[in-house]
């Protein structure tokens, strides 16, 4: 590569690299906690897709405004400066928009992306080639500016989806402050989707409602003499709110010896991602009433949430073999749960790429309680089978 090609790179990379930085920059603490970018864009993968993806479209504008023979003499501190001016003025406009659909919000980002990166493509452009074609010239418009958007759109789509899965289960585990920022993320990523059947500003209202009941119970300071009771209320209403570190302060007092406030501990840690301790004290919990659980019911049902965590933790720290083990300790102690459990591996093995195994496990939860499970085992199976060639699901069979 020559000089000048350097120089080209460098000023590309500086087009993404530059507004990037400075949107993370200018992002308040309360969307950087939510982990959100600069508005509207949502999140910072998502601002570095189209950053990068509005280049070439950037790069072909540039190259037609250089035919203008007054631009094309213009300093590099005229652009150099642009670029200062864009940043503001995107800066400016990206908490005044509002909020639309998937379709509007991937042009309004888009669009601000090409107002962000021209500036800085403006340095590096040289004026088209008049021996170029109209047709030619369209062509490469349309494929530029397909470029700039629908990878973006799709991008979009994907995060959307899986962060309406995400606000299920932290709906489910009550954790209402961090579902409440992924309902703001949803909101700015294109809404149009419902959880349950609450729509995005419905939910978020309700959310507001409960958090702000919730901060009020709170607010008020313990007394130094309180009762474990009380501490071990407190613990739990810290939470939701998302006050992890005030929770584990109080509970790591009253986990000594005692299932219930060390259960919540090891939920606290899996929230901070702290998998090793969450797992300590999961497992101590188990070790301590295993012996127990076929007498009492107590010890039983501490058991049965300490695998349940641990199951969790594995999944989460990519773990497959521990996933199995405490899975089949589960439906050793808990056969019970055998059409739960099976359904459970069933995922495990879908998840892990061996749909023959998960289909014989969904199979088995259908069969041991089809009342729950028929229609969510089959709607699995039918996922399975779309997504996975016949080729391969005959080769995991012989294989098995």
């Amino acid at each position: 590569m020559t000089r000048s090609d350097w120089y080209r790179l460098l000023v590309c990379v500086a087009a993404v690299a530059f507004p990037w930085c400075a949107l993370q920059g200018l992002t308040d603490s309360t969307r950087a906690n939510a982990g959100m970018s600069y508005p509207p864009f949502a999140l910072p993968r998502l601002l570095a897709a189209h950053l990068a993806l509005s280049l070439p479209l950037a790069l072909l504008l540039g190259s037609w405004l250089k035919n203008n023979a007054a631009l094309r003499d213009a300093g590099r501190g005229w652009w150099v400066g642009l670029g200062l001016v864009s940043l503001g003025l995107a800066a400016w406009l990206g908490p005044t928009l509002p909020v639309g659909g998937l379709l509007y919000m991937t042009i309004l980002r888009s669009f601000l992306s090409i107002i962000l990166v021209l500036p800085w493509c403006l340095l590096i452009s040289t004026p088209a080639s008049r021996s170029r074609s109209s047709w030619e010239g369209r062509a490469l418009f349309l494929g530029a500016l397909g470029l700039a958007m629908l990878p973006c759109g799709l991008l979009t789509d994907a995060l959307r989806t899986a962060r309406v899965e995400q606000t299920r289960e932290l709906l489910e585990r009550e954790r209402l402050e961090r579902a409440r920022q992924n309902v703001w993320i949803l909101r700015e990523l294109g809404g149009g989707v419902t959880i349950g059947k609450e729509k995005l500003d419905e939910l978020l209202a309700r959310l507001n409602h409960q958090l702000q009941a919730l901060d009020r119970q709170v607010s008020r300071p313990l007394p130094t003499n309180a009762p474990e009771a009380l501490r071990l209320e407190r613990a739990l209403l810290l939470i939701p709110l998302n006050r992890l570190d005030e929770s584990a302060k109080l509970l790591l007092l009253l986990a000594d010896g005692r299932n219930l406030a060390t259960l919540l501990l090891a939920t606290v840690y899996q929230e901070q991602q702290r998998w090793a301790d969450s797992d300590a004290r999961f497992e101590s919990v188990l070790n301590a009433q295993i012996g127990e659980a076929a007498t009492k019911s107590e010890a039983r049902e501490a058991c049965r949430m300490a695998l349940e965590g641990l199951v969790f933790n594995a999944r989460e720290e990519r773990r497959p073999a521990d996933v199995e083990r405490w899975l089949r300790r589960s439906l050793e102690l808990f056969p019970e749960r055998a059409a739960e459990l099976h359904f459970q591996f069933g995922q495990h093995f879908a998840h892990a790429g061996n749909p023959h195994r998960a289909i014989e496990e969904f199979h088995q939860a259908a069969t041991l309680n089809p009342q729950r499970f028929q229609r969510r085992a089959q709607h699995e199976i039918d996922q399975l089978r779309a997504s996975t060639p016949a080729c391969l699901l005959r080769f995991f069979q012989r294989d098995e």
